[in-house]
């Protein structure tokens, strides 16, 4: 955990308006909807699809979203748009980089110019997956293309800004209102009596999208800068998480059949990954548990 204390932007009125690029994607659209229930900020969402977004930006053009910043004068960009597809990422590593990692260090020195803060996501891709779940402080050791891409955009993106917040996170997943991540997969079966193979040699941490949020606001509201982990108290294979995801919401139907070996894929996964959560002051909130986010829910009341 980098933790370096800037000043209080909170306290000083300054977050008025964020930028959120990405926000039609799997996180970006559920920041999308806590932000948009708040009346403390106005939130500007971009997505390189117009119509599910306010503004059309690609993360690719570098000279669109220097323009964008620029103009839009946000005091923070969160930026939650990138090529997660860990296979493309091997099979075509050139293009997938432009949004990986040129894009993110774009969006980086844009926000320095414009004396905004950046807002980063990455990944526990950029371990190796032999001893996890892995502290903030562990040194990096990718084991893919995609890995190896995050990991150069964490550097880009803190050596580019001043005001850089990079927050590595795990299998994020939401609500069943706003499902996405393995609970989206999990309602998707059940609504169809079908069975899921899933890996129980791959581990993870999953984190629900409002504990990243509150997390982003812990670290704007203290002023501090710097490399994060926000994980779950699950340290659990993916079948476990979605086993725990299935009992929490009551759903029957869905059957879960656990593997032991990995189907071949083109890009190696990390097997024993997952965070280990950085407390961000002695007031912030821990990320709760798959249970506690997800009982109750059946219904879908978030």
């Amino acid at each position: 955990m980098t933790d370096i204390k800037t000043n209080d932007v909170s306290q000083h009125g300054r977050i008025s308006r964020i930028l959120l690029l990405g926000a039609s994607g799997q996180l970006g659209r559920g920041l999308s909807r806590l932000y948009g229930r708040r009346n403390d900020v106005t939130l500007i969402e971009a997505h390189r699809n117009h119509r599910e977004a306010s503004q059309r930006l690609d993360i690719t053009d570098v000279e669109a979203i220097c323009s964008a910043i620029a103009e839009l004068k946000p005091d923070v960009v969160i930026n939650a748009a990138a090529c997660a597809n860990v296979d493309r990422c091997e099979v075509e590593p050139n293009e997938t980089e432009r949004a990986n990692v040129e894009g993110a260090a774009a969006v980086a020195l844009a926000c320095e110019r414009q004396r905004a803060w950046c807002v980063h996501f990455s990944t526990d891709y950029v371990f190796n997956g032999e001893d996890g779940p892995y502290r903030s402080t562990d040194p990096v050791a990718p084991l893919n293309a995609y890995g190896r891409q995050k990991a150069r955009a964490e550097q880009e993106v803190l050596e580019r800004c001043s005001n850089a917040i990079v927050l590595r996170v795990s299998q994020v997943y939401d609500g069943p209102a706003h499902p996405v991540g393995f609970v989206k997969r999990l309602l998707e079966a059940d609504e169809k009596s079908e069975t899921l193979v899933v890996s129980r040699s791959l581990f993870c941490t999953p984190v629900h999208v409002a504990d990243i949020l509150q997390r982003i606001d812990q670290l704007l509201g203290s002023g501090t800068r710097g490399l994060f982990h926000v994980a779950g108290p699950d340290h659990v294979s993916r079948f476990e998480a979605l086993l725990l995801a299935k009992k929490a919401l009551g759903l029957s139907r869905v059957r879960l059949q656990p593997i032991d070996k990995t189907p071949e894929q083109r890009a190696p996964r990390p097997a024993l990954a997952g965070l280990v959560d950085d407390p961000t002051g002695p007031d912030a909130a821990a990320p709760r548990s798959i249970e506690m986010h997800l009982s109750g829910q059946a219904n879908g009341i978030d």
